[in-house]
């Protein structure tokens, strides 16, 4: 993965893990609502800390990303908190993957198709 790719996904994973974490101070939040939205920010930032040398973490950011965005709707909640984190999450699940998906147009060309794969068998589109 690109240096530059993967320090921009943590940093946005840094930064949405941090907004994850005072949001449980601005507003109220509901008790499992609450522990949801504290866990997902602490490992979001742990994990995001971890990207510069491994970078497979990203993965495990968008796994926490995907339980927060279903969380925020399917545990109980209230005064906006759920769609700040569906935004949230649907945020850190692009940029943890960004790089996979730049990484996979970047690869594709004339003679590979969007997976990095080449071969005669591959149809060829004008």
């Amino acid at each position: 993965m690109d240096s530059s790719r993967r320090n921009a996904s943590s940093a946005v994973s840094l930064l949405a893990g941090t907004w994850l974490f005072v949001t449980l101070f601005l507003w109220p939040h509901t008790s499992p609502q609450g522990l949801s939205t504290l866990a997902v920010g602490v490992l979001t930032i742990a994990f995001a800390l971890l990207i510069a040398n491994a970078p497979p973490a990203r993965f495990i950011i968008a796994a926490l990303a995907v339980w927060l965005f279903v969380s925020a709707f399917l545990l109980p909640h209230g005064t906006g908190t759920e769609w700040n984190n569906a935004i949230v999450a649907v945020l850190v699940f692009v940029a943890s993957l960004s790089s996979s998906i730049y990484r996979r147009a970047q690869v594709a060309g004339p003679e590979h198709d969007a997976l990095g794969r080449d071969g005669p068998d591959l149809p060829v589109v004008p």
